[in-house]
């Protein structure tokens, strides 16, 4: 498995490891010429500072290849022990070279705490104790150096982890400002073309599918199929599709099948929604039975229902201007009245009432608490 690529920052960082460890070789490069020429007579093993800043350089010069070919290994962990080893190497034979000569591992040790502190935390601070340890055993000058470069590796891992932390934690707001920039864009762009499109479709094939309607020589089922068309093209066009397993998805979805099934018209209002229940399916079927008895007996040319979710209760109200009928005159052999409407919700816990004359119409309140 090949890892993703590294983020913009994490780029510039791997860099600054390379670049890092070009520094450190320049230095020690600086320094070991300098010792030269300044203790050349005392040097022990002179061998030594060439040793080191031949080692210094051949591992700068891996780094920078690694910067094209193989930039996530410029943080491993591998690449830190080398960090480490190197730095401790230097500051032994800047020990062991002789005791007048000067110090020629220069930043090397504090390099290698500032690249662990690329990778984390734990890294630099271990980075850092291991440098502590190093400088105490191979210091010559006792212990007041040793305390100055404990003080030193410490408030370097210290610094380096903030400054690594604070550039990451702005990087993620920076993209995460840039991912929401993006999507609102996005959303923008989308409503625009949203607009554009309902436009062009109100001047045409809205208007059609309403003319279609109002011609009174259309026979009905052309009329309930242009108006299904017409509700499902509004939807797509003003996004006002309710979502599925709601009071109103469930109530504007029985009301069409009503419509398509007995080619009468139809008109859904609603004010709130809920959530599914066995006690609001009741009430949407009740409603449903009572929608059907409108639209096969009142005679009606249209049907409006009215939904309504409160703290409360959900309700329903089912209307036509039919014919109308006497509800104290029903039977008891009328099911739909009694068992599919009222019998559904009286068992849930709600009511069921109607309002009805001859040449008025019809009305039912359905209900059950919420």
């Amino acid at each position: 498995m090949t890892s993703p690529p590294p983020d913009d920052l994490d780029r510039i960082l791997l860099r600054i490891a390379a670049g890092a460890r070009v520094v450190a070789a320049a230095w020690v490069g600086i320094l070991v010429i300098a010792s030269y020429l300044v203790t050349r007579e005392e040097m022990i093993r002179p061998w030594l500072p060439i040793a080191t800043a031949t080692a210094v350089g051949i591992w700068s010069m891996i780094s920078v290849g690694w910067t094209t070919s193989r930039p996530g290994r410029l943080v491993a962990r591998g690449s830190i022990a080398v960090d480490v080893l190197l730095a401790s190497g230097a500051l032994f034979a800047s020990a062991t070279t002789g005791s007048g000569v000067l110090t020629y591992s220069g930043g090397l040790p504090l390099i290698a705490v500032a690249i662990a502190a690329i990778r984390g935390r734990r890294e630099a601070w271990v980075a850092a104790a291991l440098m502590t340890g190093v400088t105490l055993v191979a210091s010559p000058s006792g212990t007041a150096e040793a305390v100055g470069s404990i003080v030193f590796y410490a408030a370097g891992a210290g610094i380096f982890t903030w400054v690594v932390r604070v550039l990451r934690t702005s990087e993620h707001r920076r993209r995460d400002a840039d991912e929401r920039r993006r999507a609102a864009e996005a959303i923008t762009a989308r409503t625009q073309e949203r607009i554009e499109i309902s436009r062009h479709l109100h001047d045409s094939v809205l208007q059609t599918l309403a003319l279609i309607q109002r011609r009174s020589d259309a026979p009905p089922e052309i009329t309930v199929l242009a108006r299904t068309q017409e509700r499902e093209l509004r939807q797509w066009l003003f996004d006002a599709t309710p979502p599925e397993g709601t009071f109103v998805a469930a109530l504007t979805g029985i009301a069409a099948e009503v419509e398509a099934r007995h080619s009468v018209p139809i008109e859904v209002v609603t004010s709130g929604d809920g959530e599914l229940n066995e006690a609001v399916n009741a009430v949407i079927a009740a409603a449903g039975e009572a929608m059907t008895n409108a639209a096969t007996h009142s005679g009606a040319d249209l049907v409006t229902v009215f939904g309504e979710v409160t703290p409360s209760a959900f309700r329903v109200f089912v209307r036509d201007r039919g014919r109308g009928f006497d509800p104290a005159r029903v039977s008891d052999d009328r099911h739909g009245v009694k068992q599919s409407i009222v019998g559904r919700l009286t068992g849930r816990g709600g009511s069921a009432d109607v309002r009805s004359e001859p040449g008025w119409g019809t009305e039912w309140r359905l209900e059950v608490p919420r």
